[in-house]
């Protein structure tokens, strides 16, 4: 083992210990190291956010902010229900599931967060390949559609709609398409689109893929419950009642504060 995995094993450990303090007698079913820099942590960054999921969490959303080792670290708990949510859904617009969307590092639950991050890109996935199709009718089974713009949309569309994201989402996206990094987050989506194609809704075509006619037929026919469905986004009015969307603000405006502007060792 080389010195930067070494360090690098300590830093996750120290990590699972807060969780775990956090998480005091509740279930933790996933914890990582996120962010386009979880896969620099060895090389001098001093920032770390790191997304912890726990059966039953009350409050439901909470931020903890920790030293370790000289690295400010940002712990963003959430409740398994909500989380979920807004996996399967976008409950909280995507602001908490967007981060199984990004590089992150398992530090615990690697299995159920994989599971999640395949969840969140099917999703993410099957709703641009029915926007296309609502947006070019007539040419969507026509487009030749490289797997890497699946991964930009979705990211990009979900910083639009979340200005805070855009630092993370920028930092990943400035990167060659050759990256590791964006190799990683591409392979969720490969995976995607392999489940689609056993389902006939895409086809290959060389490293293309095709939205299949048949598919784009469906989506077509049912354009009006497809069209409801994509204006759901007044859901944000019912997040500020229940006061949960002020706290997902909260969290990413900690993330990002400690970006721009690092805490100072007492």
């Amino acid at each position: 083992m080389n010195l930067k995995n070494e360090n690098f094993n300590k830093l996750a450990t120290r990590i699972l210990d807060l969780c775990r303090d956090i998480a005091d007698q509740r279930q933790i079913l996933g914890a990582c190291i996120c962010g386009y820099h979880s896969l620099g942590l060895c090389y001098g960054e001093k920032y770390v956010s790191v997304l912890l999921v726990i059966d039953g969490f009350q409050p439901l959303l909470l931020s903890y902010i920790r030293v370790i080792n000289g690295k400010y670290v940002l712990i963003q708990a959430v409740d398994k229900k909500i989380f979920e949510k807004d996996v399967r859904e976008g409950f909280l617009g995507d602001a908490l599931a967007i981060n199984l969307a990004l590089p992150y590092v398992p530090v615990y639950g690697r299995k159920y967060l994989e599971k999640l991050e395949i969840m969140l890109k099917y999703r993410f996935l099957y709703e641009l390949l029915v926007n296309l199709i609502l947006e070019f009718p007539e040419l969507s089974s026509e487009l030749y559609i490289k797997p890497e713009y699946f991964v930009v949309e979705a990211l990009t569309s979900r910083a639009r709609l979340f200005p805070l994201l855009i630092y993370d989402v920028s930092n990943f996206l400035s990167k060659n398409f050759r990256d590791e990094k964006f190799k990683r987050v591409l392979e969720g989506y490969n995976k995607v689109l392999n489940i689609l194609e056993k389902k006939g809704v895409i086809e290959y075509l060389n490293d293309y893929i095709r939205i299949s006619s048949d598919f784009a037929d469906k989506v077509k026919t049912r354009r009006n419950y497809f069209m409801k469905i994509f204006k759901s986004i007044n859901r944000a009015f019912l997040l500020l009642t229940f006061g949960i969307l002020p706290q997902v603000f909260k969290l990413l405006s900690q993330s990002q504060a400690l970006k721009l502007f690092p805490l100072r060792d007492n």
